[in-house]
C-alpha cells in the first residue's frame, strides 16, 4: 500500500504545481481479475476513486472492451438499430 500512497502524493503534488485539480470522483481504476478482491477496495479508497467493473459503461459504450471487439461493438450497433427503427 506504500506505493499507492506514493502515487496519491505525486498526484496531489502535481495539482499544486500545475494548478489543475483532479476530480477523483470521475476517475476509476481497473485491476486484474487475478488481484485479490480484498486489496481492490483499499487501493481505490486510498486513491479516492472507484473500481471499474466489467459491465460499467463510459459515454454509453462498454468501459472495458476485452479481446472480442466485435462483441463489444454489437452493443453500439444494437443501440443504433433501435434509434433508427424508432424514427
Amino acid at each position: 500500500m506504500e506505493e499507492i500512497s506514493k502515487v496519491k502524493e505525486i498526484l496531489e503534488e502535481y495539482q499544486i504545481v500545475s494548478g489543475q485539480l483532479f476530480n477523483f470522483a470521475k476517475y476509476g481504476i481497473v485491476l486484474a481479475n487475478s488481484d485479490p478482491f480484498g486489496i481492490r477496495i483499499p487501493i481505490a479508497s486510498i486513491l479516492g476513486v472507484g473500481c471499474i467493473r466489467d459491465n460499467d459503461k463510459y459515454l454509453g459504450t462498454p468501459a472495458l472492451w476485452g479481446r472480442n471487439k466485435a462483441k463489444a461493438l454489437n452493443y453500439v450497433k444494437d443501440k443504433m438499430e433501435v434509434k433508427v427503427g424508432s424514427m
